[in-house]
């Protein structure tokens, strides 16, 4: 996904039915990830990756590690661009070492601004500040209201801002994108719901 983002340069945004496959494929592979009680916590373009023949693979690079460990790999190392929720940051800023947020609300979060990024064809740090542990929420307020003005769809702007909530508990869970997804998918027919065989 990072790759495409680059590929197509700044200039031109994606086709519609390809955003909502990527969102398809994506959440199909977090609610296999939630089946067996675990979220991905660090979902980002350059961890989306994509075969020849166009299926989605997702890198989990933290799956490797504990909570613990990746949280002083972020102290420790200013290189380490790993994505934050609102919620995750304030975790962080206060210094807690294991999460005290609902981690797959974290993963929707992370899973809008890849939609985002991949529309607008900007990198994901584009949306953050890692240095002072920010998120630039009026560049995201901004990127949302480009997307009725660049002709996507109603439907889409609704499944991302669902997504790119600053509270949490505002934002869409699984099940209600995933019923999104379907309806969108049953008026469209240009892309389809969990079919794509997502690997780790």
């Amino acid at each position: 996904l990072a790759t495409l983002v680059k590929a197509k340069g700044p200039n031109t945004v994606a086709p519609e039915h390809e955003v909502w496959q990527i969102a398809s494929d994506v959440l199909d592979f977090l609610i296999q990830l939630n089946r067996f009680g675990i979220s991905h916590g660090d979902l980002q373009p350059r961890n989306i990756l994509f075969t020849p023949d166009k299926q989605i693979r997702i890198f989990m690079p933290l799956i490797y590690t504990t909570y613990q460990n990746a949280y002083r790999l972020r102290l420790a190392n200013d290189a380490y661009k790993s994505t934050f929720s609102p919620e995750a940051l304030a975790d962080y800023n206060v210094r807690n070492n294991s999460p005290t947020y609902d981690t797959i609300r974290a993963d929707i979060f992370s899973l809008g601004i890849c939609l985002l990024s991949f529309i607008h064809r900007e990198e994901f740090h584009t949306y953050y500040n890692y240095r002072e542990n920010t998120i630039f929420f009026d560049k995201i307020k901004d990127r949302m209201s480009q997307l009725i003005r660049l002709k996507y769809s109603e439907e889409l702007f609704f499944l991302i801002n669902l997504c790119v909530k600053q509270n949490a508990y505002e934002r869409g869970t699984l099940d209600s994108l995933a019923k999104v997804l379907k309806k969108q998918q049953a008026s469209r027919g240009d892309f389809k719901v969990g079919s794509t065989i997502l690997g780790v």
